[in-house]
């Protein structure tokens, strides 16, 4: 990496490990088998919001940092996944 370049929160593999959500109902971000389709609950009855975003699946690895971020104080997680959010 360049020396000029802030540091990213995690390396090009790690990140790449993360579950990233690749296709999801359009309305509420609920993962399906073709991206850009809306799911059934949402056809039945649509969400009050717009849209939902949601870049990752809730499993592992991404489950374990948010659960320790949220119920055992790791609060550098919380500037790690913001910083992922905001890429």
């Amino acid at each position: 990496a360049r020396s000029d370049q802030p540091p990213r929160p995690l390396c090009r593999a790690c990140a790449a490990d993360l579950p990233w959500s690749r296709q999801q109902c359009r309305r509420c971000a609920l993962p399906l088998p073709l991206d850009g389709q809306v799911c059934g609950e949402c056809l039945r009855r649509p969400p009050a919001y717009e849209q939902a975003i949601a870049p990752w699946r809730y499993a592992f690895p991404l489950d374990s940092l948010i659960n320790r971020f949220k119920h055992q104080a790791a609060w550098p997680l919380g500037r790690l996944l913001g910083e992922l959010l905001a890429e």
